[in-house]
């Protein structure tokens, strides 16, 4: 149990501690000849018989023989218990020599391990005083020193301070301890603890006063007031290393259960890679009979019934803290976000009506921001997120992955989909070149803008993404035409040689589409320019006029499509009017080049990017 120094050096310095003393030194010689450790305190010290029938007696509890819960001077709580931590001197060393001084007198005398194992179990172990009743005007202390160390390493100062630090938590105004080297001196105070623990500390809570903001059960809060459990946990702000990671127990400012986190679930959240912690459990530690502790200081004895409900309340208080974490977490990167890159954080708020879309889109963009990506990867995942979600198959996709909490495993699936995604719209790249093959056939036959499935109407009612390549989910809007259908009939063009009326009506996000379709041959002149205009205000008019439809769509965009404008001054200045209140005109040539140019573009930067041909796509299916 206690083959390593930092164990060892601590339950001598609890033993100072309990001394009364308000100063322990630890000096550390690593000379070629020999390695000896003093460890040094200013504490009551022993008389020649205190150190006969109180430091010699092995299994003593001092609590017990002399009812002492608190020391006399500085009235703390006792922590020695067991008495037999003086035993670890010697899993670390072969000899220890004990000096110490009370009222004017030192003695000393000197172990030896091999000495004391060569004895028989019922022979008694002579130990003549090295020192006996020396006089001296010294004030009290004890010093022990331990030779023939079992460690031929050198001794690094800086990781057993931090180690002790870490076992202990007892350090306060009135009890430091300095480690000093051969060229090097550790002060181990209440600010080192500190500054070892929350040296990059992000955010922390204190129990019990934080527990009520973390909407703990009343139930939890009674039992950690009634027990006087209280500490603090932190979280960092880069990922913290393992041997402080978790929360640690302390009973009377000793270590009594190593860092973790009582059975919450890991998996479930970034969280625990960034908390440490530690709470004082003093009421293990204050019954005489009761053993809570295991010797070796480092867990407690979870067996006992006592401790069920322990272990229950320190996981919902770690659960909590894990939960208040990540939106504490969010907040901090999305205020960088916003005010470092300008990012929209809050872009599903203006982007959609639907309360179930706006709640999904948070969910995902929250997850993107909490995690552990660097903020210029953040800011490209987030526009990712922005663009992807303007597709149905991806916000299934996002609703799929968004019940896992575990940020990680969301990052790599969404990385993942932008792998499926981009195959994807390579194989729908595919199909929508041929598609626009047969659109340019249509053009060239001068196809009805009316009529069967091969007019202008039908073929751009099934593809209405020839008009916008880059949205796919134009929801019909039969309604709408038939509006405009009634509203304006023929009588309405008595100037226009062309009577027939054809309107495409199809919705985007926010935005209602009004498509007027001309045969492709067909010159735009004023008149036409005009009549668009005219629905286009009449269908704004509609919107704002009712309540249902003025929720579901803020824009109109309106466009007349034919072959191209008539070759005048007046149809020019017009359009430039008309263009800038979202009315259009559109080229059937136009249309066809921005869609044919959009998906060769796309499927060139796949291919150079992936060297994915289409057998290879091929073969893949196959």
């Amino acid at each position: 149990m206690y083959s390593t120094l930092p164990p060892v050096l601590s339950e001598l310095i609890t033993n100072s501690y309990d001394a009364d003393a308000t100063e322990v030194k630890i000096s550390m010689s690593q000379n070629t000849r020999e390695k000896t450790i003093e460890i040094f305190d200013n504490g009551c010290g022993m008389s020649m018989d205190e150190l006969n029938n109180n430091f010699l007696q092995i299994g003593r509890n001092r609590r017990e023989t002399d009812n002492e819960k608190v020391t006399q001077k500085y009235k703390r709580k006792v922590t020695g218990k067991k008495g037999i931590g003086k035993l670890s001197m010697f899993g670390i060393c072969k000899e220890v020599e004990v000096e110490s001084c009370k009222d004017g007198k030192i003695n000393s005398f000197v172990i030896n391990y091999d000495e004391l194992m060569s004895k028989s179990a019922d022979e008694l172990l002579e130990l003549p005083p090295k020192k006996d009743n020396v006089e001296t005007k010294e004030n009290s202390y004890t010093k022990i020193i331990l030779r023939q160390l079992t460690r031929k390493t050198s001794i690094n100062i800086q990781n057993l301070s931090d180690s002790i630090l870490s076992r202990l938590n007892l350090f306060d105004d009135n009890f430091i301890c300095k480690i000093i080297g051969q060229d090097q001196e550790e002060v181990l105070d209440a600010d080192a603890r500190k500054k070892m623990l929350l040296k990059d500390m992000q955010f922390e809570w204190h129990i019990p006063n934080d527990l009520k903001t973390l909407k703990i059960d009343q139930n939890i809060i009674d039992f950690i007031r009634e027990k006087n459990i209280n500490g603090s946990i932190i979280t960092t702000n880069n990922t913290l290393s393992d041997d402080i990671k978790g929360i640690a127990l302390y009973a009377r400012g000793k270590l009594a259960n190593n860092r973790e986190f009582y059975n919450v679930k890991l998996s479930n959240s970034h969280a625990f890679s960034y908390m440490s912690g530690d709470i004082n459990v003093d009421y293990l530690d204050d019954s005489i009979e009761d053993d809570n502790i295991s010797t070796a200081r480092n867990s407690l004895i979870w067996e006992n019934d006592d401790l069920v409900e322990l272990r229950e309340v320190l996981s919902e208080i770690i659960k909590k803290i894990g939960a208040d974490w990540r939106e504490k977490r969010r907040e901090a990167k999305e205020k960088i976000l916003r005010e470092k890159h300008q990012i929209d954080t809050a872009w599903y708020e203006r982007k959609f009506n639907s309360q179930e879309d706006k709640i999904l889109a948070k969910k995902i963009t929250d997850i993107v921001i909490s995690s552990d990506l660097e903020e210029g990867r953040i800011k490209s995942l987030l526009e990712y997120v922005k663009g992807a979600f303007e597709f149905d198959i991806f916000r299934k996709y996002a609703s799929e992955i968004s019940g896992n909490e575990n940020t990680d495993a969301i990052i790599k699936l969404m990385q993942d989909w932008q792998i499926i995604e981009a195959k994807e719209y390579y194989r729908l790249a595919i199909g929508r070149i041929e598609t626009i093959n047969k659109f340019k056939e249509m053009i060239k036959a001068d196809t009805k803008e009316v009529g069967k499935v091969d007019s202008m109407h039908g073929f751009l009612n099934q593809f209405p993404w020839i008009l916008e390549p880059r949205l796919s989910s134009f929801e019909d809007e039969q309604g709408y035409r038939q509006i405009l259908i009634k509203h304006f009939c023929d009588s309405a063009l008595e100037n226009i040689q062309d009577r027939r009326l054809d309107f495409l009506c199809k919705g985007f996000g926010d935005t209602l589409y009004v498509l007027e379709i001309k045969r492709s041959q067909k010159i735009i002149g004023i008149e036409e320019l005009k009549q668009m205009q005219e629905y286009y205000e009449f269908i704004k008019a509609h919107i704002n006029e009712n309540n249902s439809d003025r929720s579901k769509y803020r824009k109109v965009k309106a466009y007349i499509i034919g072959k191209k404008l008539k070759n005048d001054s007046m149809v020019r200045t017009r359009l430039e009017t008309l263009e800038k209140s979202d009315m259009f005109f559109m080229s059937y040539e136009d249309m066809l080049s921005q869609a044919e140019q959009y998906h060769r573009d796309f499927i060139n930067t796949y291919e150079k990017t992936y060297n994915l041909t289409s057998i290879n796509i091929s073969n893949q299916e196959s």
